[in-house]
């Protein structure tokens, strides 16, 4: 080792160097040349990229020379928190590292003008729209266009994303991917956003990555200052690398060819965000001539889970021959369950948890209820407040918390309870109605004034001047078809046919079938309304003789309990095996493992079914200590028709029978 850059801990370095396994070792000292690190679940990943770091800096290579990008914000963090105690936090300061985005807005501070944004005093001082600004941009431009209401601006905005991900631009998707009714509309928004967020100064997340590269590829000046700068060009999480994110790598490293990626096939689960698998399955004819390392051996999970996962993945292609071994005492088999419904499912996990801790000196936190998609959850968050479990939805928002479902609940709590002023203005325009915000404002005002509630106020539209003859014939209708619900709810019919009913008559199922056409999250809101209803049904199976309205306070007590503020460190994680990844614990529940749910039914493909797998393999490999796979009978059907028979997951056939057990709880 040369001598030691300032601020450097030698013997600490050397330490560090020291703990790793061969591999690791390997990663962390070829410091030159295009390098690609296929790092296994749990392997010790940023334990070798951050001491790689270090021994770069140890042996000369200046901390600025250095360009890391990592996917999130978190991981960043973490390896620059690592980095500060051992090369100091000056130096750590000096490495760019960070995410793409971040990356990206400090290069084109400097450099941003060279495309047409404004410059003060040598920084470009261009504005950064997140999402809802898009958004709000988007619908001015619906408006001024007059695009077909069919096409809602989430459509757009996926659209524009989506080009931005593949470095299209404008007039390529204006020229050449514009085959259809649909592309061309879209097309055309993209152009008039790309115009205005240019007039505005303004740039969205993908153009930060976009612009860069433009730069890159357009103005030898900006590139050769770049390139010269990033002798050293590093990124993590390469599995999940899109287009544009792939092509910035490239130009930055094209003079010197010093790439280092770290990334496993295996975890390549993001393809609906963009990324694209065949980056790092192509890294050979990328950067050839290259040196590919291994890390094979996993310090996070048991023999059995490691085990596990081996077999379950190895039914993908695997060109880079990974097998993980594990660091760990051979564990217990994995236990696979079968029960007889989701919510005899999430009975047996509450009664399961609940034993661990009480029995086997388990804490809350060591928890974690994994799932394929956000509709899942219900069942168990009902479940564990009935049994008293602390427990917290990570990564999302609570089932009862979300849109369809508040949609959903306002208008049956109005229907028994006309003073639910909260829930009368939610649902008072939605779906959409004809009364806008003006004659909302004007009610609003008109039940302020006189000390009543809205539903009064709603009675006496023809007292309230401001509110045209239209609006109030819309007002009129509503306050109609709300008296004839709660006639009909009075029937016979039963307390979830009657609740399908109401979505139907009020038109929130029309309102979201059509969102669904148009809208990346679509049909899940629509799974999410089907679950609600199959909800109800096993509400009222149990409790036969409940009216709804009790019903609605149990769910008022879910989300209060959500929202009480106690302790959100030692409870039971709840999330999607997406929400998992990079996560680990000690006690893991995969649950509804069933064939058209997990695999999804919208993954027909070989390719799809081939990421779906690579889900489950994340899904197993949280689990440090004990694993468990459940699936039920029966479930609601994902489409929305009703409930059925479900087979179990070809998921589960392709774990190994040696080191799996099964029990019927039926």
């Amino acid at each position: 080792m040369k001598a030691a850059a300032e601020g450097i801990n030698i013997f600490q370095v050397a330490g560090m160097l020291a703990e790793l396994n061969k591999e690791q070792r390997e990663a962390a000292t070829t410091i030159n040349g295009r390098i690609l690190v296929i790092a296994g679940a749990g392997s010790g990943k940023t334990k070798t990229l951050t001491t790689r770091i270090a021994n770069m800096i140890a042996n000369q290579v200046k901390p600025y020379n250095i360009f890391c990008a990592t996917f999130t914000n978190k991981a960043a963090r973490e390896m620059k928190e690592r980095l500060s105690k051992i090369i100091g936090e000056d130096n750590t300061d000096k490495v760019w590292m960070g995410t793409f985005h971040s990356l990206c807005v400090r290069i084109l501070r400097k450099h941003a003008h060279l495309l047409g944004y404004e410059q003060k005093e040598n920084r470009c001082n261009f504005v950064i729209y997140d999402s809802y600004d898009v958004l709000k941009l988007i619908e001015r431009i619906y408006k001024t266009m007059n695009i077909d209401g069919k096409y809602k601006p989430g459509l757009a905005m996926n659209y524009i994303d989506n080009a931005k991900n593949n470095l299209w631009t404008t007039e390529y998707c204006l020229y050449n991917n514009a085959d259809s009714e649909t592309q061309e509309a879209m097309a055309r928004v993209y152009h008039r956003y790309q115009e205005i967020m240019k007039e505005s100064n303004a740039m969205d997340f993908g153009d930060l990555i976009m612009n860069v590269v433009t730069i890159l590829e357009e103005h030898p000046e900006a590139a050769d200052y770049w390139q010269s700068k990033f002798h050293y060009v590093m990124s993590d999480e390469y599995q999940d690398t899109n287009p544009a994110q792939f092509a910035l790598l490239c130009k930055l490293a094209e003079p010197h060819m010093n790439i280092f990626a770290v990334g496993d096939p295996d975890q390549s689960i993001y393809r609906f965000r963009g990324s694209d698998i065949n980056i790092i399955m192509d890294f050979e004819r990328h950067f050839s001539p290259c040196e590919i390392i291994k890390l094979e051996e996993n310090y996070r999970s048991t023999n059995v889970v490691v085990q596990a996962g081996n077999s379950l993945i190895s039914n993908n292609p695997a060109p880079y021959d990974k097998v993980l071994r594990s660091n760990k005492e051979e564990g217990d088999k994995i236990e696979i369950i079968e029960l007889a419904t989701e919510f005899t499912e999430a009975a047996y996990v509450a009664s399961k948890i609940k034993h661990m801790v009480l029995a086997e000196n388990y804490n809350w936190s060591d928890f974690a209820i994994l799932y394929r998609a956000g509709f899942q959850s219900m069942p168990f968050e009902q479940l564990f407040v009935h049994n008293f479990i602390p427990f917290k939805v990570i990564g999302g928002t609570s089932f009862f918390e979300r849109e369809e479902i508040k949609d959903a609940s306002s208008y049956l709590r109005i229907i028994f309870n006309r003073r639910d002023d909260a829930a009368m203005l939610r649902v008072l325009n939605k779906p959409t109605r004809g009364i806008g915000k003006t004659s909302q404002d004007a009610v609003e005002d008109y039940a302020n004034n006189h000390s009543i509630s809205i539903y009064k106020a709603l009675k006496s539209v023809d007292n309230i001047d401001s509110i045209k003859k239209s609006a109030a014939g819309k007002i009129k209708s509503f306050l109609s078809t709300l008296n004839h619900l709660e006639e009909k709810s009075q029937s016979n019919m039963g307390l979830s046919k009657y609740v399908r009913y109401v979505l139907e008559q009020t038109g929130i199922f029309i309102m979201y079938r059509k969102r669904a056409e148009k809208e990346k999250d679509g049909h899940e809101r629509l799974e999410n309304l089907e679950e609600f209803i199959n909800l109800i049904d096993h509400y009222e199976k149990k409790n036969p003789n409940k009216p709804l309205d009790e019903f609605l306070q149990e769910m008022s007590l879910i989300t209060d309990y959500q929202k009480d503020g106690e302790d959100t460190t030692n409870v039971v994680k709840m999330m999607t095996m997406h929400g998992s990844k990079g996560l680990e614990f000690p006690v893991v529940f995969n649950v509804g493992w069933n064939e058209k749910i997990f695999p999804s039914w919208r993954s027909s493909s070989e390719v799809e079914l081939e990421e779906e797998r690579r889900l489950a393999y994340v899904g197993i490999t949280r689990a440090e200590e004990k694993l468990f796979i459940s699936y039920s009978n029966q479930r609601s059907r994902p489409d929305g028709k009703g409930i059925q028979s479900y087979d179990a997951s070809r998921f589960i056939d392709e774990i190994s029978e040696d080191i799996r057990t099964k029990s019927e709880i039926l």
